[in-house]
């Protein structure tokens, strides 16, 4: 993912005329969304300023790292560990719980889909209030602490974001958007966990667009060091999305189906929507079944030898995942 690349140059001058952004609540696509997260080598970001500037990022070429995809909060098979959530961001097997709504971007805490692993936070993470816009000054602490895999688990963080320029971009993919405000985010915290102790930094320069769920381009640097100070990481890039499609259409979701829910361990479970496969997931990513090319409607799978617990039936057509409770 940190691989320098030879990358295009970075020109910044002094923008047409045009106003600066207000940053409201963003409207999310009403069906989630997939795509890819890219990323390239360090670029340093301009120095913060008062006048328009133009980004012009479409000599840089990234590489794929991970796949992305934003769907309701309420899909997920850990919706019930945040139940204020609207939305989850899933990048590869991690998994962000996010709401808007309230008192701004807010951070509810994350998941790994792989080793079931949930992290509540006790103090939401408000990454910036909204509306924003440039000048903006925000600070906020957010926690965690619980028990994990039987051993403490702590965490105690926070952070800053100031609005410090603005103007227009270009993406590497030669989108162009007007309009953005550039965020700059600086996030500490300290990670305990059974005797051990770490200190992560990062720092990213992030760049949002009006009416945007996600920021649109980053320059991220992080810093893992333990209890003495001694560093255990380093790692910068750029990183940004693409290849960003609508997760589904209204069609998909109505064709759908998983009944009864909750269904009893060992008996059949009915699933319509696998036109074109379709599998099923425990809450540790597991796939329990799969049928890799397709069924009509009608379709009875045993649940015989699965254990109890929270499932996800998902078609490959690209409809909603169905969460399935066996008891």
């Amino acid at each position: 993912m940190y691989k320098s690349l030879l990358l295009g140059c970075l020109t910044v001058h002094a923008a047409a005329v045009m106003a600066q952004p207000v940053i409201e609540a963003p409207t999310p696509p009403p069906n989630g969304y997939t795509g890819q997260v890219l990323a390239a080598g360090f670029i340093e970001p301009t120095a913060g300023s008062s006048e328009a500037q133009s980004w012009d990022f479409s000599g840089v070429n990234g590489s794929v790292v991970s796949n992305m995809g934003m769907n309701h909060a309420s899909t997920s098979l850990f919706a019930p560990e945040y139940p204020g959530a609207e939305w989850v961001l899933s990048v590869g097997d991690q998994l962000t719980f996010l709401d808007y709504t309230g008192l701004g971007v807010t951070v509810l805490g994350n998941a790994n889909s792989a080793n079931g692993v949930a992290l509540t936070f006790e103090d939401p993470l408000v990454q910036w209030p909204l509306p924003v816009e440039f000048g903006f000054s925000h600070e906020d602490a957010f926690s965690v602490d619980q028990m994990l895999f039987d051993e403490p688990y702590s965490l105690l963080g926070n952070v800053t974001s100031t609005g410090d320029a603005w103007g227009s971009i270009v993406l590497p993919n030669g989108t162009t958007i007007g309009e953005v405000l550039r965020v700059n985010y600086s996030q500490f915290y300290v990670e305990s966990y059974a005797g051990d102790t770490a200190q992560w930094t990062l720092d990213q320069v992030m760049y949002v667009a009006p009416d945007s769920v996600l920021p649109v381009f980053f320059h991220e640097e992080l810093t893992v060091t333990d209890n003495q100070g001694e560093v255990l990481l380093v790692a910068t890039d750029v990183a940004w999305y693409d290849n960003t499609v609508l997760g589904m259409g209204e069609e998909a979701v109505l064709g759908a189906s998983a009944w009864p829910n909750p269904v009893e361990q060992g008996s059949f479970l009915n699933l319509d929507g696998a036109r074109k496969g379709a599998r099923i997931m425990d809450l540790g990513g597991r796939t329990v079944w799969t049928l890799p090319k397709g069924h009509g409607e009608g379709l009875k799978v045993s649940t015989d030898h699965w254990r109890s617990g929270p499932y996800l039936y998902t078609p490959f057509e690209g409809a909603h995942p169905i969460r399935i409770i066996v008891q």
